[in-house]
């Protein structure tokens, strides 16, 4: 949404095949089977605030106020709770 401040997060366990994806305080999980890495070389960067290979970047004039990256573990959905409440009041929200 422009103009306002938006907690996103995405914490997906790969070992459990679960995902949640979250939006302010709306949860969304998901399930799923992951397969291993395709054997080729990467043909695209990874790019923070763009999707579609860079064709959709952050418009003009956003922001990204902080990006935050666990590794070994997906995060759940009580600690993705807790990380929205510790940082909304920062942006107004």
């Amino acid at each position: 949404m422009a103009g306002a401040w938006q907690f996103c997060a995405v914490a997906l366990d790969e070992a459990a095949n679960t995902s949640l994806i979250v939006r302010n305080t709306t949860v969304s999980a998901g399930a799923g089977s992951y397969s291993s890495p395709a054997s080729g070389d990467a043909s695209f960067t990874a790019q923070i605030g763009a999707n579609g290979n860079g064709l959709a970047t952050i418009p003009d004039g956003g922001r990204m106020a902080m990006l935050m990256a666990w590794e070994g573990r997906a995060l759940t959905q009580g600690e993705l709770a807790a990380l929205f409440n510790a940082t909304r009041g920062r942006f107004g929200a």
